[in-house]
Order: C-alpha cells, then sequence, then structure tokens
C-alpha cells in the first residue's frame, strides 16, 4: 500500500496520558515519600517527568 511508507504523526492523547500515569504512578505509592517543604518537585512528578523522558 502506498501509505504504508509515511511515516505517521505523533498524536499524544493527553487525558488516557493522564490516566495512564495516574495508573502506573499511584498516588498511594509516593504517599509515604517525605519531600523537603521548599522542594518545588514532588516524587510523583519526578517520576511522571522521568517516565516521560524514557519514553520520548
Amino acid at each position: 500500500m502506498s501509505h504504508q511508507d509515511r511515516p505517521l504523526p505523533l498524536v499524544i492523547n493527553h487525558q488516557t496520558l493522564k490516566q495512564v500515569i495516574a495508573w502506573l504512578l499511584a498516588p498511594a505509592v509516593f504517599a509515604r515519600l517525605a519531600g523537603r517543604q521548599a522542594a518545588t518537585w514532588k516524587p510523583r512528578l519526578l517520576a511522571a517527568t522521568a517516565l516521560w523522558q524514557v519514553i520520548n
């Protein structure tokens, strides 16, 4: 087929991505982790960002 040689554009469904992150990085996993009060990066957000870097 002629369309198979063309790369597909990357489509990111933000709602689905949010659901996957919520499933993989459940808040309960991070509930007992204590971070510094002044930290701007919370452990769950840091893990989500690291996951994004791996898949991207």
